[in-house]
């Protein structure tokens, strides 16, 4: 996730803030131009350590300089932190200019600074607390949280998607250390920036605690879908990726009856939501410059994934009709004495009305020999689990990390 962080704030500082940027090296530069000892670094070399440190930086701002005080101890770590990265990612760039932008950001003044070159290295350590926040949203909430679909449920503001839970124990410290220092905070399990509802991210949870039987669905799912995919630029599109993507949020937005929204609506709002997903990935599309082949492929691939092969009214109707009964032959009979199987936490629970459409058993299934093939005329059925699984419990941190694409 950091890679992928890294390189997001970087794109955006390259594609859409990059005025922003640049003002704050041409700043920077009359600086430097004050020191004879600083005066050699040139425009281009402190604007790149500009945006090294700004990809790196651990946070969205610090509050250096607005009370015209030392930084505090948590900003100054920050700062380090930053510049610290920025100087591993880049050996061939002089340390002394991380060194000097570092010394800016934490009003470090020189001895000779006089009132002047002390207020503008001030208000350029502001103006740069004003750029980072902006291209931390920009870069992990609108680009980064797209790319890296390890378990969408965890794209969250605020949040580390390559954190999977934590103890129970820690959580309540957490808590009661928030009580002690904000009594009067708020503890939301949504906000206006929220990416999916509660019961979304809850469905899709679970999944973290089956992760055998989820990564069985997802190889099957993949070989159904396959027929759905096109060829774009000689690569099967969509990607495994976005397509991963696609199937989870399947399984935690799918409606759990019928009569909450219809599929034709369904449908629509999952192939909505797959364009925009995809374009602010911005990857193989984006809003400012569309490839119109890929976002046909992920339109068509999300319409056809989000029907089932027959559909409810043809299925209700044919279930409507009354069936001979079958002969009665020494298979069935096994079949009819045996108990019935136990049901999946993911057909029972809430992301299970989606894979319960795709996967109803018919007449075919359940009559086919142990010898023949088994025919399926809707998406495969999950397996049955080794135990069940509480809908909406914390993400196993220990198992999650098996769940494979």
């Amino acid at each position: 996730m950091a890679d992928e962080t890294y390189a997001a704030k970087r794109l955006i500082m390259q594609v859409s803030m990059a005025s922003e940027i640049n003002q704050l090296g041409d700043r920077l530069d009359r600086i430097s131009e004050r020191n004879r000892l600083f005066r050699d670094f040139t425009l281009p070399s402190l604007a790149r350590a500009l945006r090294e440190v700004i990809a790196a930086f651990p946070v969205y701002r610090t509050y250096v300089g607005e009370d015209g005080g030392e930084p505090s101890a948590r900003d100054r770590a920050y700062i380090e932190h930053a510049v610290a990265s920025a100087e591993r990612r880049n050996p061939t760039v002089n340390v002394s200019v991380f060194d000097f932008v570092r010394d800016a950001l934490l009003l470090r003044y020189p001895a000779a600074a006089d009132a002047e070159e002390r207020a503008e290295r001030r208000l350029f350590a502001m103006r740069f607390q004003q750029i980072t926040g902006p291209v931390t949203a920009k870069g992990v909430e609108d680009t980064a949280h797209y790319r890296y679909n390890r378990l969408v449920s965890l794209n969250e503001v605020g949040s580390d998607p390559a954190r999977f839970g934590e103890p129970t124990a820690v959580f309540h410290d957490k808590n009661a250390r928030r009580l002690a220092r904000w009594p009067d905070t708020l503890l939301a399990t949504a906000t206006h920036d929220t990416k999916r509802g509660e019961d979304v991210r809850a469905r899709i949870n679970v999944l973290s605690e089956v992760p055998e039987l989820w990564s069985a669905e997802v190889r099957r799912w993949r070989a159904i879908a396959r027929r759905f995919k096109r060829e774009v630029d000689g690569q099967a599109a969509p990607d495994r990726n976005d397509e991963y993507l696609l199937f989870q949020t399947l399984v935690g937005a799918w409606p759990q009856r019928d009569a909450d929204e219809s599929l034709e609506v369904f449908t629509d709002r999952i192939r909505a939501y797959m364009e925009k997903a995809t374009k602010e990935a911005k990857v193989h599309t984006s809003w400012v410059n569309p490839y119109l082949a890929y976002d046909d492929a992920v339109r068509d691939s999300s319409r056809a994934c989000s029907r089932p092969p027959v559909p409810s009214s043809t299925r209700a109707a044919r279930s409507a009709r009354p069936s001979p009964a079958p002969a009665p032959s020494t298979h069935w009979r096994r079949r009819c004495s045996r108990s019935p199987p136990r049901a999946s936490p993911i057909s029972t629970r809430a992301p299970s009305s989606g894979i319960s459409r795709w996967s109803t058993p018919t007449t075919d299934v359940r009559s086919t020999s142990r010898g023949g093939s088994r025919r399926s005329t809707g998406w495969p059925r999950a397996s049955p689990p080794s135990r069940p699984t509480r809908a909406g419990s914390r993400p196993n941190s220990s198992r999650a990390g098996r769940t494979g694409w």
